[in-house]
């Protein structure tokens, strides 16, 4: 098996047709020990804020941890609140998880209630 510039394991023509996935094992080995493991997760869920006005969101497949975050909640007439605040609260991240604050300005208060919101989290496998 030969290794590219760079360090990185591919077959030779001379290697063996039947040892091809030990060399696609290989390179996936090498890519995963230089941290090359991303993945994305992007979703829309229907989530309820407790009185407070704090929804936590779980994530499909958890992170081994806390990935790069971006939510975005709805803003509009919702059951006759205006929402326009969603702020993500990195202190309950842990890689499965994160929570959000809502609040309903227009009442100058916390939004207790059901809503959509969209995410997308850029992170490591585990």
């Amino acid at each position: 098996m030969g290794q590219t510039a760079g360090g990185l394991p591919w077959p030779e023509g001379t290697d063996k047709v039947r040892d091809g996935d030990n060399a696609i094992r290989a390179l996936a080995d090498a890519l995963q020990a230089r941290g090359h493991g991303l993945r994305v997760e992007a979703r829309r869920v229907q989530v309820t804020t407790n009185a407070a006005g704090v929804a936590v969101v779980n994530f499909a497949s958890p992170f081994p941890s806390p990935p790069i975050l971006s939510v975005i909640c709805g803003s509009g007439d919702i059951g006759g609140f205006f929402l326009t605040a969603c702020l993500y609260d990195p202190q309950n991240d842990t890689g499965g998880r994160f929570s959000v604050g809502v609040r309903n300005e227009a009442a100058n208060a916390a939004f207790a209630g059901t809503f959509f919101l969209h995410y997308w989290a850029i992170g490591t496998y585990s």
